[in-house]
């Protein structure tokens, strides 16, 4: 449970990455705080597991 700071490499999507945390770890539950394009490298907040019910106060800050 918590939060991940990654730095998203260029090409991958979002949610690609996601899946591979997720699928590392081993957990069931996985998100993130914000979209990026897939072509943009950059900060991704990924979120494991009860730190998923945060997401919306981490968009918001």
């Amino acid at each position: 449970t918590g939060f991940i700071n990654l730095d998203k490499p260029a090409n991958p999507s979002s949610h690609e990455v996601v899946a591979w945390v997720k699928r590392i770890l081993r957990v069931e539950k996985t998100g993130h705080s914000g979209t990026l394009d897939p072509k943009v490298t950059g900060c991704l907040i990924v979120c494991v597991e009860r730190a998923t019910r945060l997401v919306k106060s981490q968009q918001s800050a």
